[in-house]
């Protein structure tokens, strides 16, 4: 997917949750997504994505997560997709920075890593 495609796909979603015309799970479905594209995009093309452009957009979902919660005990889970933690770490990103972005602790990117199978 192009990069303009990509911010197509953004504003679109932001008019479904301004709309309220998708569900929770349904917004988290299309951002990760989106996401997932943006990742895509950037290796495919050997673009470096702007850090802060990705960690905005991840705090936008933890907002979005903190408003519907899914479990009644403990921290939150924050889904922290294959395909995405695999194309920062292909492109050469740190788990230090990853982890930045995700805003969890370097050591939830390496058990992330383990459980998937990476390094």
């Amino acid at each position: 997917m192009a990069l303009p495609a990509i911010v197509q796909s953004l504003q679109q979603l932001a008019l479904h949750v301004e709309g309220n015309s998708l569900n929770y799970l349904g917004v988290r479905e299309r951002f990760e997504e989106i996401l997932e594209s943006l990742a895509a995009y950037s290796a495919a093309t050997d673009t470096d994505i702007n850090a802060v452009a990705v960690a905005n957009l991840f705090s936008v979902l933890q907002r979005l997560e903190a408003v519907v919660p899914e479990r009644e005990r403990g921290r939150p889970c924050i889904d922290i997709p294959f395909d995405v933690l695999e194309g920062y770490l292909l492109n050469g990103m740190k788990t230090t920075d990853i982890a930045n972005l995700f805003g969890v602790s370097r050591q939830t990117i390496h058990r992330r890593m383990k459980s998937n199978g990476l390094r």
